[in-house]
């Protein structure tokens, strides 16, 4: 690269083409300009990173830090989405293989980025009151080193298996009872165990003869006394545990059993009463939230048990497969009239219920019912998992289902008054549009309703848009998850539009409905147009209906 006038500059103006020897003369020129500009670069972001270095020392967050009780909020945002929901773990798959320790983690690395960064940490109590663990990693030094950080916050331990293969010992019911007994107070314990029914059974009851009243109230409480939360989680198969007592804790408001298969296969009796667990009835009299998962149990043996829950505020029954109830049990004959009331109950959730099985609904009355989430299992009689397979299937019309969910709405005690139910979520559920409907406009008082893999016949919306005004008067939310690609969408929009209606107020049958707001739509599989349609719908719907719209395809695995 030379700074003399090339021999080479007449080409600038002109379209003349040179030489081989021009050529070589040529490429080396560029290679030098090539060279100079690299150097050139190196030296600029040298310059750049001197420059960043000094525009750092500058920092807002270096001359006014964040203040620790703000940095801690953040560390907050970014730790407690980690932790899985514990009240939602269903299925027993999902507590083998959970990384345990992505949580704890995720907060050590945190304070090791800086000491301002730690000391955040350590002024946040809130980010220490949980800890997972696995049963052989329990050491009661650590967890009072780790859960003593969150000082007065109510603390939760959470103890898992490992493996599949994992079986519990002595050695780890023996840490279990030094944390229970000379630990930091607890206001959560999850105990999941994978053992087979005998082990158990002889550890649970040495948890229970651990966790006995104290006689003397000038002896200081145990850490267990202040336990608010119990869960239990066994994995096994027809384990008779009658003879066992749940642990008697004073302030326990939530308890969660996740149940060993309690009846031998096809053996069972359908006037049974008799609960596996013994659960006292004053422990029963003080729960707000009681979950009963993998529940093989009759419906007798549920509704005697939960007569005594008067102030259950959530109820969620989550049947191992489908429920049993016969009829012309005299134990139920002698309820018919009564039922059993649940005076406080809000929200009411009963899973893998099969879709002709229903009858314990019309035996529950919840004057304060606000939510109510069914759920179904799929299988047919001879239990093989039933699916439309053609355009002709003809859905099943469901008057006993329909009867139930109204039975538990209309008039549940003596007053006129019906139940104020607000949420409705249906799952795995295949029904004619006529028994949908029914049930829908039945249910005036809706306010979010939610559809998930639930298939019917596409007259549906027609109907309730037919029904006028009169149907689902103050829905809001509309969601429909998971719905096939023969739903007839158009449909959808129509039903949509006349939810929007400004109407006349004031005049009878003018009214209009303008509740509807917020309309979520999955469709699965995806066609072949992925996504084109869906997206005009949604700017359709926001743009000229102003309504918050979520429309997408879901992939199926």
């Amino acid at each position: 690269m030379s700074e003399a006038p090339s021999p080479l500059s007449h080409y600038f103006a002109t379209n003349a083409s040179p030489n081989p020897i021009e050529i070589a003369t040529i490429s080396k020129e560029i290679d030098q300009y090539t060279i100079a500009i690299e150097k050139i670069r190196l030296e600029l972001q040298n310059l750049e990173a001197g420059r960043q270095k000094y525009e750092e020392l500058l920092s807002p967050l270096r001359r006014k830090p964040l203040p620790p009780e703000l940095l801690g909020e953040v560390f907050s945002f970014l730790i407690y989405p980690i932790f899985p929901e514990l009240d939602e773990w269903d299925g027993f798959d999902a507590m083998v293989g959970y990384d345990v320790g992505r949580g704890r983690n995720a907060l050590i690395n945190l304070c090791l980025v800086c000491r301002a960064w730690r000391d955040a940490a350590y002024a946040t109590p809130p980010l220490w009151s949980r800890l997972d663990l696995h049963w052989d990693s329990l050491d009661l030094e650590k967890v009072t080193q780790w859960l003593s950080r969150s000082r007065g916050v109510p603390k939760s331990l959470v103890i898992y298996p490992r493996d599949w293969q994992q079986e519990l010992t002595d050695d780890h019911f023996t840490i279990l009872e030094e944390l229970l007994t000379a630990g930091p107070p607890l206001d959560r314990l999850d105990l999941r165990m994978l053992n087979g029914p005998e082990e158990d059974e002889a550890h649970l009851q040495r948890l229970v003869d651990l966790l006995k009243p104290v006689p003397d109230v000038k002896l200081p409480l145990p850490p267990w006394n202040s336990l608010r939360t119990f869960t239990l989680q066994f994995y096994g198969s027809y384990a008779q545990l009658s003879d066992v007592v749940i642990p008697h804790f004073p302030h326990l408001t939530s308890l969660h059993l996740r149940l060993p298969y309690f009846y031998e296969e096809d053996f069972w009796d359908d006037d049974d009463q008799s609960v596996p667990f013994d659960i006292p009835q004053d422990i029963l009299e003080g729960l707000t939230k009681l979950t009963l998962s993998n529940c093989d149990w009759t419906g007798c043996t549920i509704l005697a048990l939960i007569r005594w829950c008067r102030n259950i505020e959530t109820l969620t029954v989550r049947y191992f497969e489908g429920s049993w109830m016969n009829m012309d049990s005299p134990f139920l004959q002698d309820l018919s009239s009564t039922g059993v009331l649940l005076p406080a109950v809000q929200c009411l959730r009963l899973g893998n219920l099969r879709r002709d099985q229903s009858d314990i609904l019309r035996f529950l009355r919840t004057p304060s019912l606000v939510e109510l989430d069914l759920s179904f299992d799929l299988r047919d009689e001879d239990g093989n998992f039933e699916y439309p397979e053609d355009a002709d299937y003809e859905y099943p019309n469901l008057e006993s289902l329909e009867s139930n969910i109204l039975s538990l709405v209309k008039n549940p005690t003596s007053s006129d008054r019906d139940v104020d139910l607000r949420r409705l979520r249906l799952h795995d559920l295949f029904i004619s549009a006529s028994s949908l409907a029914s049930i829908l406009i039945n249910l005036p008082s809706l306010s979010h309703l939610t559809l998930d893999e639930v298939w019917f016949d596409s007259t549906l919306f027609k109907q309730l848009e037919a029904a006028g005004t009169k149907c689902l008067p103050r829905l809001e939310v509309l969601e429909l998850l998971n719905v096939p690609e023969c739903f007839h969408i158009p449909d959808v929009y129509a039903f949509v539009a006349s939810r929007r209606s400004f109407g006349q107020p004031g005049i009878a049958g003018m009214e209009g409905t303008v509740g509807l707001r917020e309309l979520t739509m999955t469709v699965t599989p995806p066609p072949k147009d992925f996504g084109s349609g869906l997206r005009n719908a949604d700017n359709v719907l926001r743009k000229q209906y102003k309504l918050t719209a979520n429309l997408g395809y879901s992939r199926q695995d």
